[in-house]
């Protein structure tokens, strides 16, 4: 009965970021993941990330820092990148 019950009150999550629209979610993990083609990809994935802060702030669910992770996947020779971070903690 728990993991439906926390499957219910994290239902909620896609309404608060365009990259959460489409979470991968399996029993307490959550994946976001979107392309990155210019600048403003990055700080729109920033605010995505700002968003879900706000949203485990909100319900009392706060996100292990010691989980949280951006892997880059790219074929590209000179691929953007960007520093994310979350509640002051540069993200890996």
């Amino acid at each position: 009965m728990a993991p439906l019950l926390f499957f219910l009150y994290v239902n909620d999550i896609p309404q608060y970021a365009e990259a959460l629209k489409m979470p991968l979610l399996f029993a307490d993990d959550l994946k976001i993941f979107k392309s990155v083609k210019a600048i403003k990809d990055t700080q729109n994935r920033f605010l995505d990330l700002y968003a879900l802060v706000n949203w485990s702030i909100e319900n009392k669910l706060p996100i292990n820092a010691a989980k949280r992770k951006v892997i880059p996947s790219t074929r590209k020779k000179n691929p953007i990148s960007a520093i994310y971070d979350t509640e002051g903690e540069k993200l890996e």
